[in-house]
């Protein structure tokens, strides 16, 4: 059974229409999907609530395994609808890692996907790149943006986009993937710091103007924010303003 995380509303989510969620989140079990969903979730209230510079200093890093199928509602629409979006927030379904056979099930009804990879774990880099791939070549994924996000940057033993590269290949990905293919370097813990004491920026924001921009395309209008795929900075405050439809 679906679980919504606080903050979720039914009736929002029951307006995508026919089952249709805005963003698939799926990846290997215990790379941290539901950490994400949760910050995701987060710092979108801390946006629209002009939080600007200060996320989520109350936030919790515990989670349980997703057992089935998890929706979380992430506003993007301040109340006052000051960021002149044409809609009040995205639906977010997360697909627990033992149900990957049950994937494609689900790639009709999105968007986009999200893929999420432990970075920090070497033994999970070969089997998620097998499900990446398989992901990717699925007909119903050919035409949907996907974004590939290399998770838990703040472990110490956490690799090297480099190596990474050497086995995922992303930069080939990134120029077959017509659709629109992203990576991301992302820790789900606010204010952290990789190992060797670099910073780790906070791609958050970044990740949620991407979402964004892509229901907008989806949906029919400009892309307020066009993302692309080198960028990697946060952007505090999004470029949220969308006024025209594209004709």
């Amino acid at each position: 059974m679906a679980q919504c995380l606080p903050f979720c509303s039914t009736n929002d989510i029951a307006t995508v229409g026919d089952g249709t969620c805005d963003v698939l989140i799926v990846g290997l079990e215990g790379s941290g999907k539901s950490l994400l969903c949760r910050r995701l979730q987060t710092v979108g209230h801390d946006i629209i609530n002009k939080k600007v510079g200060n996320f989520s200093s109350d936030f919790s890093a515990y989670t349980v395994t997703t057992n089935g199928i998890q929706l979380t509602e992430v506003p993007c629409q301040a109340p006052n609808g000051a960021t002149k979006l044409p809609f009040n927030s995205l639906i977010l379904r997360e697909v627990g890692g033992q149900m990957s056979p049950l994937w494609p099930q689900y790639f009709e009804d999105c968007r986009m996907a999200i893929f999420v990879v432990d970075a920090a774990d070497a033994g999970a880099i070969t089997p998620a790149v097998v499900e990446l791939f398989e992901m990717l070549q699925h007909p119903k994924m050919k035409n949907k943006p996907v974004c590939t996000i290399l998770n838990k940057q703040d472990q110490a033993l956490v690799l090297s986009r480099q190596e990474i590269e050497l086995v995922m290949h992303l930069a080939d990905l990134e120029r077959v993937h017509v659709a629109g293919f992203m990576t991301l370097e992302l820790s789900s813990i606010p204010n952290s710091g990789r190992a060797d004491g670099t910073i780790v920026r906070d791609s958050i924001v970044t990740l949620l103007e991407w979402m964004v921009d892509n229901k907008c395309i989806a949906l029919g209008y400009n892309a307020p924010s066009r993302v692309t795929v080198h960028q990697t900075a946060s952007l505090f405050v999004p470029k949220w303003d969308v006024t025209a439809q594209v004709s």
